[in-house]
């Protein structure tokens, strides 16, 4: 297989793991504070901020939105 492929396919496979892992066990525990900063990140890394920087700020947005909303 090519590099190109092999990329996708791992770009590909961490998606999915991302969208399992947000929609909780059975898809009945989406935590919206949790999408947020999935979105603030993919949001950065769309454009093309660091991608350290970008986890980072999905971190941080996912923990302001938490301590907002207790």
């Amino acid at each position: 297989m090519s590099r190109r492929h092999n990329a996708f396919r791992r770009r590909v496979l961490l998606a999915g793991l991302i969208v399992t892992q947000l929609g909780g066990p059975g898809w009945h525990e989406v935590d919206w504070t949790k999408l947020a900063g999935v979105g603030a990140a993919g949001g950065l890394c769309l454009a093309k901020v660091p991608m350290l920087v970008a986890v980072a700020d999905g971190i941080v947005v996912t923990a302001l939105l938490r301590l907002s909303f207790r």
